[in-house]
């Protein structure tokens, strides 16, 4: 059975699906409101003043515009307030950005969350190999999920490659009751629109 879909109004437009990115900014987290955008949702962006870089805020420039995009600094710790089906949290990212005081922040944040979001499924993506550098902030990550676990709130995993290594490109899929490897089919499609297509298919 799928996951309880919310639907959230915005001014000016009718009802349509949401979700919540954190780490907007970064490379993941910027296709990931890309494409959710494309797909018609309304994005909740959220993403950290500190690491933000020039060419972060340029590339925005290309998306930022958009009626179904809303844009909000996470500077303190504080529970979402916007209702949003999904909650998209590119892992990924704060591993390839290695910033010691943005991955104190996102597990502060993150063990608030998922305590006050029960009817939002949490979309954990992260990368396929471990970062032997980063090893108690995964440590953090999966005390998280497993705290996400225990309450029997919506989760799902997905474990992507950072670079591409071979001409054959995978990501791994993983909820409570079903794992599976999927390729990617289509590369001028992209991964992440292809892991967004899966996730939907998951959900209907």
């Amino acid at each position: 059975m799928g996951h309880k879909l919310i639907i959230t109004e915005k001014k000016g437009l009718s009802a349509v699906k949401s979700a919540i990115v954190i780490g907007a900014r970064q490379s993941t987290g910027f296709k990931i409101c890309s494409e959710l955008l494309e797909k018609g949702y309304m994005v909740f962006a959220k993403d950290y003043m500190q690491w933000e870089t020039e060419e972060q805020k340029d590339r925005w420039l290309y998306i930022g515009r958009n009626a179904h995009l809303d844009y909000v600094h996470l500077d303190h710790e504080t529970i979402f307030e916007e209702e949003a089906s999904s909650i998209f949290v590119p892992v990924n990212d704060f591993y390839v950005a290695q910033a010691t005081e943005i991955q104190e922040k996102l597990l502060l944040l993150l063990d608030k969350q998922i305590l006050n979001k029960e009817d939002s499924q949490f979309i954990f993506i992260q990368p396929l190999q471990g970062n032997r550098i980063l090893k108690t902030f995964s440590r953090n990550i999966e005390k998280i999920k497993e705290k996400r676990r225990d309450m029997g709130g919506g989760m799902k995993e997905y474990f992507i490659q950072n670079e591409r290594k071979s001409e054959q490109e995978y990501f791994y899929f993983k909820s409570l009751n079903k794992t599976e490897w999927i390729q990617v089919e289509q590369r001028q499609k992209g991964m992440i629109r292809q892991l967004l297509d899966h996730l939907e298919q998951w959900d209907l």
